[in-house]
């Protein structure tokens, strides 16, 4: 038997930059987080 743990709904998603790319950051979106992540050195558009 397994225990289900109900996940909380964060309001924010703290990364570092490796996680940044404009479809991770639209997927925290969806899903109803504030992304929270250091824009990449060579990025054009900071986010």
């Amino acid at each position: 038997m397994m225990l289900r743990v109900p996940n909380p709904n964060p309001k924010a998603m703290l990364a570092d930059r490796g996680y940044d790319s404009n479809s991770f950051r639209q997927e925290i979106l969806i899903h109803g987080s504030l992304p929270v992540i250091s824009s990449r050195k060579g990025r054009l558009c900071p986010s």
